[in-house]
C-alpha cells in the first residue's frame, strides 16, 4: 500500500480467562456471545482440560444462578473429546441463570465439587457482538485480514459451531477496520 508497512496480525483462538482454579475443573474458559438477540446465546465454548480427570468420563455444562448453583444443563463433552463446546444458535437463558459452569462427571453422573463458571454476557444488538468478538479473537490487530478470519474459523471446534451467519460476521470485520478509502 504505497511504501506503507501494514501487517496482519493473528487471531487470538483461546483468550485467557483466569476463573477459580482447582486441579480437577476445568480451565481458562472461553465464550463470546455471538447471537444478537437477547436472551439467547450461540458461540463456541472452549477450555483447557482439567489436569486430574482420573475417575470422570466428561464434563458436564451447565447454566448456574447468581451463587452459582444448578439451573439447567447445557450439554456434555467427553473427556477423550476436543475441550469445546458448539452451543447451538438460538440457546435460550433459562431464567435466573447468571453463569455458566463447567465441572468434571462420572460415568454413574456424581458431578465433580470443582466448578470453573464464568459470568454470562448476552450481547442484544450486532454492534454488540461485532465488538466483542473483535475484542476476543483480534485484541488490538489492524487491519484484520482474511487469514485472521480463517484461522478463527478452523481452530479446533470451530467447523462444527461457526455457521454461515458466524463466518459473514467474521468477514465484515475486515471491511470495518480498513479505514476511509
Amino acid at each position: 500500500m504505497d511504501g506503507e508497512d501494514t501487517y496482519e496480525s493473528e487471531p487470538v483462538l483461546f483468550p485467557i480467562k483466569t476463573l477459580n482454579g482447582g486441579t480437577s475443573t476445568a480451565g481458562c474458559v472461553h465464550f463470546v456471545d455471538m447471537e444478537a438477540q437477547g436472551n439467547l446465546l450461540h458461540g463456541l465454548l472452549t477450555w483447557q482440560p482439567a489436569t486430574s480427570t482420573a475417575g470422570y468420563s466428561s464434563y458436564q455444562i451447565d447454566f448456574l444462578d447468581s451463587e452459582e448453583h444448578f439451573v439447567d444443563n447445557v450439554g456434555e463433552v467427553q473427556i477423550s473429546a476436543e475441550t469445546t463446546f458448539a452451543v447451538p444458535r438460538g440457546l435460550v437463558i433459562p431464567s435466573g441463570a447468571a453463569h455458566i459452569g463447567i465441572r468434571l462427571k462420572d460415568s454413574q453422573g456424581h458431578t465433580s465439587d470443582y466448578l470453573a463458571a464464568f459470568p454470562i454476557v448476552d450481547n442484544q444488538s450486532e454492534e454488540q457482538v461485532r465488538l466483542a468478538v473483535r475484542e476476543a479473537y483480534f485484541p488490538g490487530a489492524y487491519p484484520i485480514g482474511l487469514d485472521a478470519i480463517t484461522g478463527v474459523l478452523l481452530q479446533p471446534g470451530g467447523a462444527a459451531a461457526y455457521d454461515r451467519m458466524d463466518a459473514e460476521l467474521l468477514l465484515s470485520l475486515i471491511d470495518s477496520t480498513l479505514g476511509p478509502r
